[in-house]
């Protein structure tokens, strides 16, 4: 068996679609046999969470699964290997650092949080 990261891409609809598109992007992890059997885990796994539900706003919001858009083969299973990286190019460099010191420091406050 491998190990396989699967990207799950979801389409969001919210009421009648009168907004912005929405698309989740979902990264998993799968064990297979095969690049064939990860795409079909894959895509059980995205049909298998495909949901709807009402929101507060009496709106329903649909979570349609759409489809597998990259399957990456992990050839290194030790500790601190590299299995996703994403280069992000910004004009405001300012508001991508402050974004990035607020994030890691509420997850750094949920940990201590946890851990206590």
């Amino acid at each position: 068996m491998k190990w396989y990261l699967v990207k799950l891409v979801f389409k969001i609809t919210c009421g009648e679609g009168k907004h912005s598109a929405q698309f989740d992007e979902q990264i998993r992890l799968v064990e297979a046999e095969s690049p064939e059997e990860a795409l079909k885990t894959g895509g059980k796994i995205g049909t298998d969470e495909t949901d709807a539900f009402i929101n507060a706003n009496m709106q329903l919001v649909k979570w349609n699964f759409i489809g597998i858009s990259d399957l990456i083969a992990l050839e290194s299973e030790y500790h601190g290997a590299e299995v996703y990286s994403r280069i992000i190019e910004t004009d405001f460099e300012e508001g991508y650092l402050k974004l990035f010191k607020n994030q890691s420091d509420q997850l750094q406050n949920l940990i201590f949080q946890e851990s206590n």
